[in-house]
């Protein structure tokens, strides 16, 4: 459950909305990490593995105690498969729940954009753990 404190630092542990850290003051985030996902190929109709790093910024809106909902902008950088060495940009939106003391889960979805690939539209669950001060 979130506390009542100035500042919650996130360790997000898997893909939502990175593998790394996120600080949160009021009703605004920064958000910077390693970013996997899976996304169709252009070119063909397999899947492929790709990873970027990932920075942005999140609006939290507070519904209750335990439950917020999100809107996210973020620059990633390609480190792998067709993206590798590309710019590209996410809209993301979503909810997040805590589930056990700093505990919480995400759901949301993502439109990944970048100017040499079509627009992808993606899942992104994750969990992380909070830290209040």
């Amino acid at each position: 459950m979130k506390e009542n404190n100035n500042y919650e630092l996130s360790i997000n542990g898997f893909r939502n909305p990175s593998i790394g850290l996120e600080i949160k003051h009021k009703s605004l985030s920064l958000h910077a990490g390693y970013y996997l996902t899976v996304v169709p190929n252009d070119d063909s109709k397999e899947n492929e593995n790709t990873s970027f790093v990932r920075a942005g910024l999140s609006h939290w809106f507070d519904i209750t105690n335990s439950f917020s909902a999100y809107v996210s902008v973020s620059y990633l950088y390609g480190l792998s498969k067709s993206y590798e060495d590309e710019s590209a940009y996410m809209l993301e939106g979503g909810v997040k729940f805590f589930v056990w003391e700093g505990l919480n889960l995400r759901l949301g979805v993502a439109g990944l954009m970048s100017p040499d690939h079509k627009l992808k539209i993606n899942p992104t669950p994750g969990i992380s753990y909070s830290l209040f001060f």
